[in-house]
């Protein structure tokens, strides 16, 4: 009888991680996109974007063998900056157990479980993906954190034993949120062009009246 070992979670802000280990066994990594899913590092205020979670064996181990089986993660951010709007979707093989709940400046408990018992490979799964709406100007970070919630663990194939957190490596994302140009900048560009306008109009009419008629 197979036996899935239970997991846990390490947090890594900005790409920095709070616990250290010589070798990681599994990883969770965010990451912003656009509308069509696209990686994006900037987005404009009042524009929304997706949020998407990955995760990932990373043990040396044969790819026949490894895989995430199940993951749940709680997830931070500025809730002064950016709008969880949800719902959440899940990969089509993380099929069961899909859990998630949406409170200001956060995700707590996302994830899910994937209901077969063949090892997917040891390349990153897509987890989750779930919307946002920027809200004012500012630097975003998007932080994944422990889910201590019974039942809430991170599962890969083939560990007969936990893994310590020190051996789970997580990714935040970040994101800068740019401010849509103001209504006064905007007439101000708009003033701008039509005095380049006029200004070559009256140009073109100077050297039509210094030729004359032709």
């Amino acid at each position: 009888m197979r036996r899935w070992t239970f997991c846990c979670a390490v947090i890594i802000a900005a790409g920095v991680p709070q616990f250290a280990s010589a070798e990681f066994m599994g990883q969770v990594r965010l990451e912003t996109t656009n509308l069509a899913g696209e990686p994006i590092n900037s987005v404009l205020v009042g524009s929304e974007f997706l949020l998407k979670g990955y995760v990932q064996d990373v043990r040396d181990h044969p790819p026949q063998f490894s895989g995430v089986f199940a993951a749940y993660t709680d997830v931070s951010f500025q809730m002064d900056l950016a709008s969880a709007l949800g719902p959440v979707s899940f990969d089509s093989s993380f099929d069961v157990v899909r859990i998630w709940s949406i409170l200001p400046g956060q995700i707590k408990g996302v994830g899910a479980s994937r209901s077969t018992g063949v090892p997917p490979g040891a390349a990153e799964q897509l987890l989750f993906s779930v919307p946002f709406q920027a809200d004012n100007a500012g630097e975003l970070t998007l932080s994944p954190q422990p889910d201590i919630a019974p039942g809430h663990d991170f599962l890969i194939y083939n560990v007969v034993d936990p893994i310590p957190p020190n051996e789970i490596r997580f990714v935040s994302a970040q994101l800068t949120i740019v401010p849509e140009p103001s209504s006064f900048a905007s007439a101000a560009l708009a003033a701008a062009a039509l005095v380049v306008f006029r200004r070559k109009m009256t140009q073109r009419k100077a050297r039509s009246l210094w030729r004359g008629p032709q």
